[in-house]
């Protein structure tokens, strides 16, 4: 999943952890977790939870969840 490469990176790339981010979005901690070990991916992620994850990296929703 490619979406789920994009927000490994951007994780990597900032300061949150894993857990900063779904605590952030809302979600989960386990959720995130298996969008990010691709079991769920990212697909069906509910739309505002895909925005607010572009949010903190400050990234369009084009240049993380569309191929």
């Amino acid at each position: 999943n490619e979406a789920a490469i994009r927000i490994n990176d951007c994780i990597l790339h900032s300061d949150f952890s894993y857990k900063d981010l779904a605590a952030f979005v809302g979600i989960t901690n386990r959720r995130l977790s298996n969008c990010k070990n691709m079991e769920n991916g990212y697909d069906d992620m509910k739309i505002e939870n895909a925005l607010k994850i572009c949010n903190v990296f400050s990234k369009r929703f084009e240049d993380i969840f569309v191929n």
